[in-house]
């Protein structure tokens, strides 16, 4: 079951210095679980490759998944976000 602690205190501080980027993407994430790059750039104000450098930091802890498999016009899911769905329709 997703636990917002767990990625705030094991997960976030792997992100060095991008943690205040992450934690006000993750913000937009619960209110829109599925994104691209150019929302994470308008979003947090910040080049298109800072935005994919981002998330592809957000893949590798776990957080996010590429959803379209494509080179180009990728969305990502916050798949966490989505488990609790899945988990509570099968109960």
């Amino acid at each position: 079951m997703f636990r917002k602690n767990n990625i705030e205190t094991e997960r976030f501080p792997k992100l060095g210095s991008k943690i205040e980027n992450g934690q006000l993407l993750m913000k937009q994430l619960f209110q829109m679980p599925i994104t691209d790059s150019k929302q994470v750039s308008d979003l947090l104000n910040i080049s298109a490759s800072t935005a994919n450098r981002l998330i592809k930091d957000l893949i590798d802890l776990g957080i996010l998944s590429e959803l379209t498999g494509y080179k180009r016009n990728r969305k990502f899911m916050f798949k966490e976000y989505f488990k609790i769905f899945n988990t509570e329709i099968k109960n």
